[in-house]
């Protein structure tokens, strides 16, 4: 008993010095507090940003709790906000994302169906979108990108100037999985983030281990990466 237990021993110790691993020399980067912000401009606090995103110097952080982003210009040094909650054509109603194109930044409202599009002077105009859900979208030029719910597609594409009165302008895109037997779970589970990429698009389904790669204008299906393993 005694010569087993000590094999085994001998074992785990042989197994543990081949297992260590030379520790790496990691680079410390030093880092100071130039700013901060503890309250919004209305002397509010923040109470739950879901999503931050960072270009040209500008942090955006988006509140829907609050029904609206911050904006941080870390270069002037200024911080406010756009959106607010209401049911007016300036305010929003049920708030589920936003996206940042050129300074601008579109809010996407669920309660009115609409994306709501702000700048640093304040709203700009409010346009009317097929669906409106928590799932990231974008904007490429005047064309928004955003993740729909059919048995045979998993984005939408529609003008910003689409009316929808002409549902004729809306083009489902992108192919589905089968994840499910259930038509409808199969239909809400094959929702998906949509990533801008150059001259293409990334559909990234939460419930299904592939990333597919789609062509931005033409439609098609470029590649796509199984994840399973």
């Amino acid at each position: 008993m005694r010569l087993i237990i000590l094999c085994i021993c001998t074992l785990l110790f042989v197994f543990n010095i081949m297992s260590c691993k030379e520790e790496r020399n990691l680079m410390e980067l030093e880092c100071s507090l130039f700013s901060s912000f503890r309250t919004y401009p209305d002397s509010t606090f923040f109470k739950s940003i879901s999503c931050l995103y960072f270009e040209d110097g500008k942090l955006y952080m988006f509140d829907p709790s609050r029904a609206d982003v911050a904006i941080l210009d870390i270069d002037k040094d200024t911080f406010y906000t756009v959106g607010k909650f209401g049911e007016g054509p300036k305010e929003v109603v049920s708030p589920t994302g936003f996206y940042v194109q050129k300074d601008t930044i579109g809010i996407l409202d669920a309660g009115s169906m609409a994306l709501k599009f702000y700048d640093g002077k304040g709203f700009i105009e409010s346009v009317s979108v097929p669906t409106c859900n928590e799932f990231r979208f974008f904007i490429e030029n005047d064309t928004i990108y955003a993740t729909t719910m059919t048995d045979s597609s998993c984005y939408v594409k529609t003008e910003r100037n689409w009316d929808r009165i002409n549902s004729g302008d809306i083009q489902f895109c992108g192919e589905v999985f089968s994840i499910t037997e259930h038509t409808d779970m199969n239909i809400l589970r094959n929702q998906r983030h949509l990533v801008k990429g150059e001259d293409c698009l990334y559909a990234i389904c939460p419930s299904y281990p592939v990333i597919e790669k789609y062509d931005l204008h033409e439609n098609r299906l470029l590649a796509s990466c199984d994840l399973s393993d």
